[in-house]
């Protein structure tokens, strides 16, 4: 069989894909217990759905709305870059399987397709069933830099020896 049937309190077992529960790098033995989605439930006496990508998915939503204008970096893979006319508008990219943009002018340099670059939330915006998320690849890395030269003051005092290796 292609599915899993998890009884779900309902008067039939919901249906779980095999395959999404693999593509997750995940297999399941009777008598597991499983934190999922309904996804469909009918009036008729079909199996409901459940699913595993759509938990995944609603987390990583729920992750991120809460970062939004804090300092918290996610890592983001770069997808698409967006030009107009040859002109540089910015970049889409993956969140944990959520789609952002990050305008031009909120990165450091030119980034490029399939680059894991760290972000962080700058907007989210719900706009009927489109969910827009802006990111700034920009603010993330100012806020490294500042967390590294505060680590390094705190680290050295001043008339500590600090010796230095030349590099070629």
């Amino acid at each position: 069989d292609q599915n899993y049937y998890v009884d779900i309190g309902y008067k039939i077992e919901a249906i779980l894909p095999k395959e999404e529960v693999e593509s997750l790098g995940k297999k399941l033995n009777i008598g597991d217990e499983v934190e999922a989605v309904l996804v469909r439930i009918t009036p008729r006496l079909q199996n409901p759905k459940i699913s595993l990508k759509a938990l995944k998915i609603k987390k990583a939503i729920e992750e991120i709305k809460e970062a939004q204008g804090k300092e918290k970096p996610f890592n983001a893979v770069v997808e698409k870059t967006v030009e107009r006319n040859g002109k540089l508008l910015g970049y889409i990219i993956d969140i944990n399987g959520i789609k952002a943009f990050i305008p031009a002018v909120e990165t450091t340099r030119r980034l490029k397709e399939g680059e894991t670059v760290r972000v962080f939330i700058t907007n989210v915006k719900q706009q009927g069933k489109q969910l827009r998320i802006t990111a700034s690849q920009k603010k993330c890395e100012e806020w490294e830099i500042t967390q590294l030269l505060k680590q390094y003051r705190e680290k050295i005092k001043a008339g500590d020896i600090v010796e230095d290796r030349k590099s070629t």
